[in-house]
């Protein structure tokens, strides 16, 4: 829980996101309504006069050094009808970590960055910041509120799809979702790239009523020029993008996850220190291994690893990678074999997708364009 007072001449640096200009947090109350103790009141003080948010005291997600809270704005009429301010949000906070860390302050404030420009960008399909406010030892962030992860979504999926093995059926669900996540990419990199893309960095938002993917985390994204590069010209630029994008192989035993999703010179950037040929590319080889996790939930590559009830759902997903990607040696060959043929019998136009986006050569991926014209023409 956020323990820590803020006082009311606390005013944020930054200029404010949205239609707020320099605002402030005022003094919070822990104070309830009744016998109500569920909720905890907060109060925001800005040049429009007072938006009163209430958060639930026990957090809706929390992990080691972050929280994320269910807030509801009181006073909703006037403020959405007035600054546009959703009635439910998400407030996050996130504990600053040691400068050698893949949480450092410096992260975190570039990620506020990323999403201010965003803002700034009238990006659609990434996660909209509405405030935040710097601490001493963490970052809160006011959020737009997400129903659920595409990692959840695709948990749901799974169970559908294994009561009706429909083939035209599976087929269609991944082309809409894969349709979504181009579409959000090709958004996004207008003026950044994401560099961190995996399942649980998707997440199901409702915009008027109508459910789509928005991109979140952007503690490890860059900001783009015009050509899709990153300006990384002076020794400086290099210093910074290293201090920024690599950290997400340092701490937590190199985030093995993150690392499953990282494309060749992204790792060789960092790993290596080699040469900087990060670009939007960059992001379409991740896309790539979204697209096959996404295979992996469906019945028949599971059918691969039924003999082997113990397997879990992560095992699965890294035997079915290795089956595309050449990099070490492949302790589970015959597996990875197996799946990887029953992708291009029951899934060829994903399988030619995912070659071609699994190039080691960047220049050789096709664009957001060319996947976005190629998986809207498919027919199932």
């Amino acid at each position: 829980m956020i323990s820590d007072e803020l006082n009311s001449d606390e005013t944020i640096s930054d200029e404010m996101i949205g239609h707020r200009q320099k605002g402030r947090f005022a003094k919070r109350s822990n104070e309830s309504d009744g016998n109500d103790d569920t909720w905890k009141k907060w109060e925001w003080a800005d040049e429009f006069g007072n938006l009163f948010i209430r958060a639930f005291i026990k957090p809706i997600s929390k992990e080691e050094d972050s929280q994320i809270f269910y807030g509801c704005v009181m006073d909703f009429p006037k403020h959405n009808e007035q600054f546009g301010f959703p009635k439910s949000v998400a407030i996050k906070e996130v504990f600053f970590r040691g400068e050698e860390y893949y949480k450092a302050k410096e992260m975190l404030v570039h990620e506020v960055e990323i999403l201010k420009m965003a803002v700034q960008m009238e990006a659609i399909y990434v996660i909209k910041l509405i405030d935040y406010i710097i601490l001493p030892n963490s970052l809160v962030m006011v959020m737009e509120l997400g129903e659920e992860s595409l990692k959840h979504r695709l948990n749901r999926l799974k169970i559908k799809w294994k009561q009706n093995e429909n083939l035209d059926v599976i087929n269609s669900d991944i082309k809409s979702i894969f349709i979504q996540m181009v579409i959000a990419l090709r958004d996004l990199h207008r003026f950044a790239i994401h560099l961190a893309l995996k399942s649980e960095n998707w997440l199901y938002v409702n915009r008027n009523g109508e459910k789509m993917l928005a991109l979140i985390d952007f503690q490890t994204s860059a900001l783009i020029q015009t050509n899709g590069t990153i300006d990384n010209r002076s020794e400086k630029k290099r210093k910074e993008l290293r201090s920024i994008i690599c950290k997400t192989f340092v701490g937590r035993t190199h985030l093995p996850r993150t690392r499953s999703f990282a494309s060749p010179e992204h790792k060789g950037f960092c790993e290596s220190r080699g040469k900087n040929q990060l670009n939007v590319q960059t992001d379409i080889w991740s896309l790539g291994i979204s697209l096959l996790e996404i295979l992996a939930y469906t019945p028949q590559i599971d059918a691969i690893f039924d003999f082997e009830f113990f397997v879990k759902e992560k095992r699965k997903f890294k035997i079915l990678r290795d089956a595309f990607v050449e990099e070490n040696e492949n302790k589970n060959k015959e597996f990875a074999e197996k799946a990887k043929m029953a992708i291009e019998e029951y899934f060829p136009n994903f399988s030619v997708l995912v070659k071609q986006m699994l190039s080691t050569d960047p220049k050789n991926r096709p664009t957001v364009d060319e996947l976005l014209n190629e998986i809207t023409s498919l027919k199932f």
